[in-house]
């Protein structure tokens, strides 16, 4: 994530700091309703709005410690957006369940039922899921905000409550934490991050999405591959070493293949002729290769 500071305001500098020392030492910036439009989703991040492309196919929810399957399937049916009970998924590390939406939905169809989902007493909070080609992104009730070097932890506190907001963590070398909004059912992450970010007293701030991918298998057909420990390892060389020891390529290549990706390896040489690696050395305008100083 670019954590850039933002650029600055087209107004004057006294005029700036007269702002920014209202927003720390009286802060008058309420939480925003939950009754407000959210059709259109969009996150600060570089300095500029990113918009989010909302799934009309799906969405996510958590459902209060002790509702029973029973209770959860009765409350998919009743909502009339929702498809089958049957096709959820779940992520268990997250306690989210995604429900399918059925078929033509509008953004409003979709946020209708987020709202409705939100009054139900068996829920603690429903969340939207943004779609990407390579994934979807599932918004929590947590987002990630560093402060500036300026603001006293005194003046974090305050600004948190002010907002219903508690810390999930925060590690004691550096300003940023990972937040929580206490009732997400009034006031999303996506919300409550754009606030923080334009109150002025941060550096950057954005929810802290669950990217959801789908199951892929990418294993190279190379012979030997089962050899490169350092790559995958089962144990495999030696006999009895230590599994899952290696640099999770495998899991990586889940995510991303791409042969636009450079990758710059720091040893005494490369064989740029190996029939693995030919057709992929990178090469300068002339044609050169990077230089190998075992030759």
């Amino acid at each position: 994530m670019n954590t850039q500071g933002k650029r600055n305001p087209s107004f004057s500098t006294v005029a700036l700091l007269c702002i920014i020392c209202s927003v720390i030492f009286a802060p008058k910036v309420k939480p925003a309703s939950g009754a407000d439009s959210d059709v259109d989703f969009c996150y600060y991040s570089g300095g500029r709005k990113n918009i989010l492309p909302l799934s009309k196919e799906m969405l996510a929810v958590r459902f209060k410690q002790g509702v029973s399957f029973e209770q959860q399937k009765t409350i998919v049916e009743s909502e009339e957006k929702l498809a089958a009970f049957s096709e959820r998924k779940e992520v268990s590390a997250f306690k989210l369940v995604i429900l399918p939406l059925r078929a033509q939905l509008t953004e409003q169809d979709v946020v209708q039922t987020i709202n409705n989902l939100n009054t139900r007493a068996e829920v603690e909070a429903a969340f939207p899921v943004f779609h990407f080609p390579d994934a979807e992104l599932i918004l929590t009730d947590e987002f990630i905000v560093e402060f500036n070097p300026s603001v006293s932890e005194n003046e974090i506190k305050a600004f948190n409550a002010l907002n219903n907001v508690e810390v999930v963590r925060k590690p004691q070398w550096t300003n940023r934490y990972t937040l929580r909004v206490k009732d997400s059912t009034n006031m999303n992450a996506l919300k409550m991050a754009n606030l923080y970010y334009e109150s002025l007293i941060t550096k950057f701030a954005m929810p802290n999405f669950v990217r959801r991918l789908e199951p892929m298998s990418v294993t190279p057909n190379d012979t030997y591959f089962p050899n490169q420990w350092a790559l995958d390892n089962t144990g495999q060389i030696p006999p009895g070493g230590t599994p899952n020891a290696d640099i999770d390529a495998p899991e990586a290549w889940d995510i991303v293949t791409d042969s636009n990706v450079i990758v710059a390896v720091i040893d005494t040489g490369v064989d740029y002729t190996h029939e693995d690696l030919a057709a992929n050395m990178w090469t300068d305008a002339n044609g050169h290769h990077g230089y190998n100083s075992f030759e």
